[in-house]
């Protein structure tokens, strides 16, 4: 089977770039895929996470291409579906074969996410630096309250205030006037009692 015939030719050709700058908060590389499928699962929640980033397997911690082998790649590449479905909530990514002096496997993870936070296994993961990590619960919480979902939840929960609000005004309202009513009626049946108590006994008034 010839390269052209796996190898995504556009994802490739970023490949040396992307060597070249090193591991870092956007680029993580493998030499090869992991025996622990746990390690990748925990690296595509991180970069969902922390703004997206790419994973490339094949790659040494230097750069250096190293390669999958080319007959093994439909392996790699459904095993690398099934490692990424394990990441909750879905992440929105794309895996590549490519050629870059050698057959590298490629994630990648986008920017935008659905959602602020990512997790395998039940637990959070955060990308700093070239690490990547479990998030600690203030990092899990700027993140909600960062990610553009949560301001779409803040305006919806103030449309549903606002109603509610508007409801309970009126609501409030409407006590007062009954309240002012019942005043003004207790008020004018006092008046009453009074006027009948002169014209009873005007002596005592």
């Amino acid at each position: 089977m010839s390269i052209s015939a796996w190898s995504d030719d556009e994802v490739s050709k970023t490949l040396p770039d992307i060597r070249a700058a090193g591991e870092g908060q956007h680029a993580e590389f493998k030499r090869e895929f992991p025996p622990q499928l746990h390690t990748l699962a925990t690296e595509v929640a991180a970069f969902a996470t922390s703004g997206g980033g790419m994973i490339l397997i094949g790659v040494d911690d230097d750069g250096n291409v190293v390669g999958l082998d080319p007959d093994q790649h439909d392996k790699a590449f459904h095993s690398t579906q099934n490692v990424i479905q394990q990441v909750q909530p879905r992440v929105e990514q794309k895996i590549s074969l490519c050629y870059d002096d050698g057959c590298i496997l490629v994630i990648d993870v986008a920017a935008d996410q659905r959602e602020p936070v990512y997790y395998y296994d039940q637990r959070p993961y955060v990308r700093v630096g070239r690490t990547s990590r479990r998030a600690t619960p203030d990092e899990v919480k700027e993140r909600v309250w960062a990610h553009p979902s949560s301001d779409h939840r803040r305006k919806m929960e103030e449309l549903q205030y606002e109603p509610a609000r508007r409801e309970e005004d009126i609501r409030h309202e409407g006590e007062r006037r009954h309240q002012d009513m019942m005043n003004r009626i207790a008020t004018a049946g006092q008046s009453q009692r009074d006027a009948a108590w002169r014209a009873n006994f005007p002596d005592q008034s």
